[in-house]
């Protein structure tokens, strides 16, 4: 199912329904789960006054209180702050009490959206709300990769002093695999650099095309022609392990593979095996299968660049995410007050 939103606020209400047809009791128990949001004093403040006038009680959750399902039903919260938690059929089996999820960032593949509809539960969700956070990550990657720069700096910590500045990122060729907000915004950034930018997308990008001059594509083509693929696109089952050891025998520029999407996206261990073997001058990461993800086996090759899933952990982009995320709740609040 599609996600839409208008002003930036999803209601999974449907027939033109109102808030007030489901909710006799009044909505005042909030769980936040993100550690970002949690370990925010300005975010912490602002939740606490703008909810002030609802009555609320709010719970945060910590790494160490263990896994979320039990915080879930500990405090039973009818509205919970979500990042990166899953909210499934286990959860919202044991959490009738829940009606409305704030998403704090911008991915969606954590919830079943289906099943949250069918349980009349609200979803506020900003796209877009970090896009310059991730996209100044793909270019720092782009960036340091291509002047040599964490060649350098690993070599210069061991005593060595080699100068190779490496090749300048002006005038690449990139490809942009998933034109959404974060992949136009770092199209944008790499155009700066006069990148030969390329894309390969779903949709119609026609007008962003057009108006930043981009190459449309092929998938294929792309890996055939780029010195740079970007990762840009929603997990679902048509994206898990878009880039695996089929696609090897198509890279041809021994280009620079970044994934700030989801670890699932690419096949870590054939794109990992490809780096090894010389087909991929460098693999960049900042999502994985599985996290939190132990990097030691990588630790002394300087063409495995792994960061631990902060593209959109800027201090700007935290703040934003987190106003977005309280910004839905009060509107949510709001509405379900004036409606009953």
């Amino acid at each position: 199912m599609k996600m839409t939103s208008e002003n930036h606020l999803l209601i999974a209400l449907k027939n033109n329904q109102k808030i007030s047809d489901f909710y006799n009791n009044e909505i005042n128990k909030i769980a936040v789960f993100p550690q970002s949001f949690n370990k925010n004093n300005v975010l912490l403040n602002e939740l606490i006054k703008e909810t002030k006038i609802f009555n609320c009680s709010i719970s945060y959750y910590n790494n160490a209180d263990g896994n979320y399902n039990k915080f879930l039903e500990l405090h039973k919260p009818n509205i919970i702050i979500v990042g990166l938690e899953k909210i499934d059929t286990e959860v919202l089996s044991k959490n009738p009490q829940l009606k409305f999820i704030s998403k704090y960032g911008v991915g969606i593949d954590n919830l079943d959206i289906p099943l949250i509809y069918s349980k009349r539960i609200g979803i506020g969700w900003t796209p877009g709300v970090n896009k310059r956070s991730v996209a100044e990550l793909v270019l720092s990657f782009a960036l340091g990769h291509f002047r040599n720069v964490f060649n350098s700096i690993f070599k210069m910590k061991n005593s060595k002093w080699i100068k190779d500045g490496g090749k300048e990122l002006s005038y690449s060729k990139v490809g942009i695999i998933g034109l959404g907000n974060i992949g136009l915004e770092v199209a944008k950034l790499f155009k700066g650099f006069n990148c030969d930018v390329s894309y390969y997308d779903i949709e119609n990008k026609s007008i962003e095309q057009n108006k930043y001059e981009l190459n449309k594509r092929s998938f294929n083509n792309i890996l055939e022609i780029s010195d740079i693929i970007t990762f840009h696109v929603p997990f679902n089952e048509q994206t898990l392990n878009m880039l695996s050891k089929k696609d090897m025998s198509l890279i041809k520029s021994r280009p620079l593979i970044i994934n700030t999407s989801r670890g699932d996206i690419i096949d870590f261990e054939d794109v990992t095996t490809a780096v090894k073997d010389g087909i991929i001058s460098g693999y960049a990461s900042d999502v994985f299968p599985k996290e939190p993800y132990d990097s030691k086996e990588f630790k002394d090759d300087y063409r495995f660049l792994f960061t631990p899933h902060i593209g959109g952990n800027s201090q700007e982009a935290v703040i934003a995410m987190g106003r977005e995320s309280i910004k839905h709740i009060v509107k949510f609040l709001s509405e379900s007050q004036n409606t009953l």
